[in-house]
């Protein structure tokens, strides 16, 4: 087993170690807010899950993005898969909503927006259990570790795994030891452990860009960007303005000719000091012309603006008054949402599903708080008050959208939300349990053998 914190960038070398290693299992990262697990095979990602957001939330999310599914129609094979009508992922594609390659492809496309909310960490503890075997989708292609890193990086920028030292695929950049064939091999190059990292640290010639060198090597272009970001940070490459070539010398400017005449016995600096009179600025215009300068006989009084008035004007009353207004602009927007942006009659069926979508959030987020709790106390609460306590669930989501509160039970094993209407009756609602929840369920810890250690996601 391998572990440790997290700092900055951490986490992206620990999948550089997984990849150089080809291992296979599965890595949990645990941040401030959250719980994530990668299943690795071969050392490439081929799953991802995260423990306050379900498979069929966060796949919702993709689906519903790249407009493939409604969210209605999401919504009804997410509640025929909890009535026990199977996996949404075979019901989509029993529904003909989706091919097997577009179900694979978002699948992949959730598997790197999870690992890279995960390399935006930077405090909290990481953790990989090595196993024979994983579980994860037949037929998908596994997430490379150049390409997550990379794509990353290119999303993130300096918040990325690489910071600043960035590889694009126009770049060029030069081997600080020489590129030739008897040239020396930094040891960080050999503990890479791939064929192809010395044949693309000697192309590093400085002349050749990223993306011709993975094409004359034969490799792909994340793992020459990956690798010369990595070798920039470490500071083995260099693009070649980096380097200080020292130019010809500047010429010096020319120097003014030297003054004659008056100017040059007052002085140039003198004459810029001296009052300028206007007797002084007598043109030579000829005999026949004549230019006579009077000069002012009053001289103008210099302009004042006029005093400006003191005193002490409190601004308090505009402030709070504009503060109330802004809360109660923002009461009126949370409560009439639907309406307000949706307020034409014909608009009903939007509205309805505007406000039904809202009302699935609080779900969804009173399920993440009930999910938390039970993974810190051992049990669902009784009521929603107590999540609301212990700061994992706001007190705006014990409700739906149009004020009708959440009523919570719990039993062993499991718990049931469910919406009481204006007369008091209880709707039908929703259910969760730790049926199925690899953190929370039981039988998916490992029994003790004498030969292998247990395997144990969290203490």
């Amino acid at each position: 087993m391998m572990e440790g914190t997290l700092e900055a960038r951490a986490l992206a070398g620990v999948l550089r170690k997984l990849q150089r290693e080809r291992v296979t299992g599965i890595l949990t990262v645990q941040g401030e807010d959250e719980i994530m697990a990668f299943s690795l095979l071969d050392g490439k990602v081929v799953s991802a899950d995260a423990l306050n957001q379900s498979l069929e939330d966060g796949l919702g999310e993709v689906l519903v993005k790249e407009e493939l599914v409604d969210v209605e129609d999401f919504a009804g094979l997410v509640a025929e898969y909890q009535a026990g009508g199977g996996r949404v992922t075979e019901l989509l594609i029993e529904r003909s909503y989706l091919t097997r390659e577009q179900l694979l492809g978002s699948l992949r496309r959730l598997t790197y927006q999870l690992s890279r909310q995960a390399l935006t960490w930077k405090q909290g503890e990481y953790r990989f259990y090595e196993g024979d075997d994983v579980a994860y989708e037949a037929g998908i292609v596994p997430l490379d570790i150049d390409e997550l890193l990379v794509r990353a990086a290119d999303d993130l920028e300096a918040a990325g795994p690489f910071g600043s030292h960035v590889s694009r695929p126009d770049q060029v950049f030069a081997s600080v030891l020489g590129s030739g064939p008897d040239s020396p091999l930094p040891s960080e190059v050999l503990e890479e452990n791939r064929p192809e990292a010395e044949a693309i640290y000697r192309a590093l010639d400085g002349r050749r860009s990223v993306s011709r060198i993975a094409e004359e090597i034969g490799v792909s272009i994340y793992a020459v960007r990956a690798l010369s970001a990595h070798w920039l940070e470490c500071g083995l490459i260099e693009t070649p303005g980096d380097r200080q070539i020292p130019g010809p010398a500047e010429p010096s400017e020319p120097s003014e000719p030297a003054a004659t005449g008056p100017i040059a016995d007052l002085g140039l600096e003198a004459m810029l000091a001296k009052p300028l009179d206007a007797t002084e600025l007598a043109l030579d215009l000829g005999p026949e012309s004549e230019v006579e300068f009077e000069a002012e006989s009053e001289s103008r009084a210099p302009f004042a603006l006029p005093a400006r008035k003191t005193g002490t004007v409190s601004c308090w009353p505009p402030r709070l008054m504009g503060l109330a207004l802004f809360g109660a602009a923002l009461w009126v927007l949370g409560t009439f949402a639907g309406r307000l942006l949706l307020p034409f009659p014909w608009q009903g069926g939007l509205r309805e599903a505007f406000d039904s979508q809202r009302e699935r959030i609080s779900v969804h987020k009173i399920h993440s708080a009930a999910t938390t709790f039970f993974l810190l106390e051992g049990r669902y609460p009784e009521d929603l008050s107590l999540l609301v306590a212990d700061r994992l669930l706001s007190p705006d989501a014990v409700a739906d959208p149009s004020g009708r509160r959440f009523v919570f039970s719990v039993g062993p094993a499991s718990y049931l939300v469910q919406k009481v209407s204006t007369k008091e009756s209880v709707e039908t609602g929703w259910s969760g349990a730790i049926a199925g929840n690899f953190l929370l369920d039981p039988q998916f810890l490992v029994s003790e053998v004498a030969s292998e250690p247990p395997l144990v996601l969290l203490d």
